[in-house]
């Protein structure tokens, strides 16, 4: 069985929710059919089990982590833990604990966040809502792409994906202030940028830069 292709920006979270969605099928039997266990966990961004997963993907495991994920960013940001965020082997509360996720791994409801007009946009594109990996990072409040405030649901108990469960499309955006959709589109870049450079750190001044954040007199 083949998952369905991802999308722009899409989760991986999101394309299980979506591929239980679209094939009419139960989380369970998925997660059987990848995993051989019917309650395997899916993390929203920190994902495991990437090597079974890719066998049922065009991507490999690589690709799945550095594209899918928010692995590379937490890689990134904890040099000491770094090879073992990279293992592909490293099981989900050891991931949940080398990431400093003790909400999560703690039972604490998790968010699910996205932003209103992307949601009618993908409707519009893709016939389909989903879950974009760059609205779940941490701190962020706003849409990179629109000065919108970014809506939440809570993730599902326990094995957390879902049929159906995607963003909805009757939310009202809120306009967010500028400071905040500033911080959404730098992040955004900084996390391509670690994506791009194999998790070096990249050139803030070069991304305030192609932001135009920095003022004249730092250029």
């Amino acid at each position: 069985m083949r998952m369905l292709p991802v999308l722009p920006d899409e989760s991986l979270f999101s394309r299980f929710c979506r591929t239980t969605t679209v094939y009419g099928m139960s989380p369970s039997s998925l997660l059987t059919i990848i995993f051989n266990k019917p309650d395997m966990n899916v993390h929203p961004i920190l994902n495991s089990g990437l090597k079974a997963i890719s066998l049922h993907t065009s991507e490999s495991a690589d690709q799945l982590w550095h594209e899918q994920t928010l692995l590379p960013l937490f890689a990134w940001a904890l040099p000491i833990s770094r090879n073992e965020i990279m293992d592909f082997n490293t099981t989900p509360a050891r991931l949940n604990r080398l990431c400093r996720l003790s909400n999560f791994s703690l039972g604490q409801r998790t968010l699910l966040k996205f932003c209103p007009v992307c949601a009618r946009e993908d409707t519009f594109h893709y016939g389909v809502t989903y879950w974009h990996l760059a609205h779940q990072l941490h701190g962020v409040t706003t849409c990179h792409r629109h000065p919108v405030a970014l809506e939440s649901i809570h993730v599902p108990s326990s094995p957390h994906i879902r049929i159906g469960l995607m963003p909805p499309v009757s939310y009202t955006e809120q306009l967010s202030n500028e400071i905040d959709f500033d911080f959404a589109k730098f992040c955004y870049e900084s996390l391509n940028i670690i994506r791009r450079k194999d998790i070096t750190h990249p050139n803030y001044m070069d991304v305030l830069k192609k932001l135009n954040l920095l003022s004249l007199g730092l250029c």
